[in-house]
């Protein structure tokens, strides 16, 4: 298919956003899309007309500014395309100074011959002017409007949130018509109302490229079944008691935290739970738990069996250091005992994948500190290796897993490509020749999932009754690793991926419980982590 030709109608190109600005750079920096043209207005129209207090205001000037900081981002990209795109004021017709685009304006585009139009503020002349884009007018939504992390309403929406932040795509296709949704995705939760936009905002890029790039190999929209409801708070006074007590939540959450480690208490104790038999949810009650030392936790377990014996590798996270390393053990007799360090590196480690080939045992952690993916293998098993492979230099990955199926190999990772390390909320795949990595092509839906519900891995995949199931956690709730997916595979080729959800594993199995996010499963014997707040 020919190069996608894009326009943008937006208040100004110097007022945009840093999410916003990352978008159009990613956009003008990929050879399938061409910007035509930007439109601009001196003037912009509220979507939404809220009688907000003015202590409300202040608590949202307040929160943007302290806690939801977000880094400048240059766009050199962007800029570039800027000087040969046509940046054109619009004019607006006679009725009023908000009225819909001239006659004349609407000519001008029509001639331009686009395929979409991204909106990011005229939001009025949305409408008017998406019959003449091919593909419509494409603006991201969230509590019903188009995404603005300035927006007072949009941000106080966020005190309605108790799971998620649902951000989704609508596309505006005719002039005067419904906009219709086209996809969305959830993400987690933040520390205040206005970081849980702000970031939603900057997660959401990956969201229209991914979407850009399906059309552009396609040439046809996809819509899914989707709803999008409005902001619900309309009160002033209430509102503003609500957000102070969200942002005095902040502050005391730091306070408790600081007396807890003072007290010797420990934050985010993780440990492994072994289970007897092949996984059914109703086990979960009975795993026997192999509590960590106290200067420790354990998560992230891998099982393999060798020699008749079942070692568990893990990530042995070290409180003193700040940085977790990789230990095995042997789990006999209903306990876990452990032998020692596989990897103790510079950088953290974890995530510790091992698996057989050819004959030799390797091992691929997670090693975002290192800014790759990295193997290794077995020189003296099981606590000695040798790193043999890396790929992905410089980029920031985490729980990266290999599947062998059909006589095909594929590296699933989860990559962060936000200015602030999450890795929870992009799977990317990867056609790949084994374990050496030498040769990568990423697939052309990347990232094939988004979403902090389901995207991030939470253990290796695994063919199950004929079934291609992959564990992924469930980031909501504010809770990183609040509970476990299981996803079936359905569909995995050069082209096209597709995975559905099967059953969901929440950290009520034990009490005290407020995590769990990683399970694997062997011959008569499955591991799950779970996570307590304090330890």
């Amino acid at each position: 298919m020919a190069r996608l030709r894009l326009g943008i109608l937006a208040r100004s190109v110097t007022s945009l956003s840093p999410w916003e600005v990352r978008l159009f750079d990613g956009i003008c920096s990929d050879e399938r899309f061409e910007l035509v043209v930007v439109l601009t207005g001196a003037f912009d129209v509220p979507t939404v007309a809220q009688p907000w207090s003015a202590l409300s205001n202040r608590l949202v000037e307040f929160d943007t500014a302290r806690l939801a900081r977000v880094q400048h981002y240059v766009g050199p990209a962007f800029e570039k395309a800027l000087t040969k795109a046509k940046v054109w004021p619009v004019t607006v017709g006679p009725e009023s100074a908000s009225g819909p685009a001239d006659d004349r304006t609407i000519a001008s585009v029509s001639k331009l011959a686009l395929d979409v139009l991204l909106v990011h503020g005229l939001d009025d002349f949305a409408g008017p002017l998406s019959s003449h884009a091919r593909y419509g007018a494409w603006a991201l939504r969230h509590a019903g409007q188009r995404l603005q992390t300035t927006q007072p309403d949009q941000v106080m929406a966020c005190l309605e949130l108790t799971d998620y932040i649902r951000v989704s795509l609508h596309v505006t296709a005719n002039s005067g018509a419904a906009t219709r949704p086209l996809v969305s995705a959830a993400f987690n939760l933040e520390k205040s109302p206005a970081t849980t936009l702000a970031r939603a905002a900057e997660k959401s890029v990956s969201l229209v490229l991914r979407e850009l790039h399906k059309l552009h190999a396609t040439g046809k929209l996809d819509f899914k079944p989707l709803t999008d409801s409005p902001a619900k708070l309309q009160a002033s006074a209430p509102t503003a008691l609500r957000y102070g007590r969200a942002l005095a939540g902040v502050a005391s959450g730091k306070i408790t935290k600081t007396l807890a480690q003072r007290a010797g208490r420990l934050p985010l104790r993780w440990s492994l739970f072994f289970g007897e038999g092949e996984f059914q949810p109703n086990m979960l009650a009975n795993t026997i738990e192999a509590p960590s030392a106290d200067s420790e936790f354990w998560a992230d377990p891998f099982l393999f069996q060798k020699d008749g014996e079942t070692f568990v590798f893990f990530e042995n996270y070290v409180y003193g250091k700040g940085l977790g390393k990789i230990s095995v053990g042997i789990y006999r007799d209903g306990r876990l005992h452990v032998l020692g360090d596989a990897l103790d590196l510079p950088y953290h480690v974890s995530f510790p994948f091992v698996f057989e080939h050819g004959g030799e045992l390797y091992m691929m952690p997670e090693t975002c500190g290192a800014k790759r993916v990295e193997v290794w293998r077995a020189v003296d098993f099981p606590l000695k290796w040798e790193r043999c492979a890396t790929a992905l230099e410089g980029r920031s990955v985490a729980d990266p897993v290999l599947l062998h199926d059909a006589g095909r190999w594929w590296l699933f990772a989860n990559i962060s490509e936000t200015p602030f390390e999450d890795h929870c909320n992009e799977l990317h795949v990867f056609e790949v020749d084994g374990p050496a990595l030498k040769n990568m092509t990423p697939h052309p839906l990347n990232p094939v999932v988004i979403g902090a519900d389901t995207a991030r891995n939470g253990g290796r995949i695994v063919r199950r009754d004929g079934r291609l199931l992959r564990m992924s956690q469930n980031n909501s709730h504010g809770v990183y690793g609040f509970g476990l997916n299981i996803m079936e595979i359905t569909i995995l080729d050069e082209e096209r991926y597709e995975e559905s959800f099967v059953l969901s594993i929440t950290p009520t199995f034990k009490p005290g419980l407020m995590g769990c996010h990683h399970m694997d499963q062997g011959e008569g014997l499955f591991v799950i982590d779970g996570c307590r707040k304090f330890g």
